[in-house]
């Protein structure tokens, strides 16, 4: 019995929080530069917002990423972030948003895991709904690591002599590979090599 009244103090006292310092005109900004974008990609804004994210997600939007820095950073930048209580430990909201900011700048979460928050800003939906949905959404970026952007290596990995060692040093084994690394990198009948 205990849990749930604290449950609902801290419901009570988050909601307070929220409706004394409101959102207001705070993600204008962010809603007008996806109408945009969703414009140039022929998304309907007949559409429910849901629909349109999806699109604009599944799309490919100029440069999904940015976009989704930028609005955390006006998340961050608004004042209930700070003011408002982190459901994961002792800290503020901000701090769960700004480890957040981290994971989408280093691809470790996948983008689509903002489908839900962005939903909720585009409808536009009321300030408790949207802030109960960063809390979600950081929530879940803190216990579902992702890999959906993994990012190929520039270079191809294989096996050279370098990593070869001690009874793997002998001509039987190494010639071979010295041959397959030095294979492309040869040239025949040059002209002008010499002088």
């Amino acid at each position: 019995m205990a849990i749930r009244s604290t449950r609902r103090t801290s419901d009570r006292s988050e909601s307070d929080c929220i409706s004394s310092n409101p959102i207001k005109l705070g993600l204008k900004s962010f809603r007008r530069r996806f109408r945009l974008q969703c414009n140039k990609l022929d998304i309907s804004e007949s559409l429910d917002a849901s629909t349109q994210v999806e699109l604009w997600i599944g799309e490919g939007a100029s440069d999904i990423q940015s976009d989704l820095l930028d609005l955390l950073m006006t998340l961050l930048s608004l004042p209930a972030a700070r003011a408002l209580q982190s459901r994961n430990g002792d800290s503020t909201l901000s701090s769960d948003l700004a480890f957040f900011y981290t994971q989408i700048s280093s691809h470790a979460v996948d983008v689509r895991s903002t489908i839900p928050l962005l939903t909720q800003i585009i409808e536009p939906a009321p300030d408790v709904a949207i802030w109960n949905e960063v809390f979600a959404l950081v929530a879940r970026s803190t216990t579902t690591p992702m890999n959906s952007f993994k990012l190929e290596p520039d270079t191809p990995l294989k096996s050279t002599t370098s990593s070869q060692q001690g009874s793997e040093q002998t001509h039987a084994e190494i010639d071979p590979r010295i041959l397959q690394e030095v294979d492309l990198c040869l040239y025949e009948n040059t002209k002008g090599f010499y002088k």
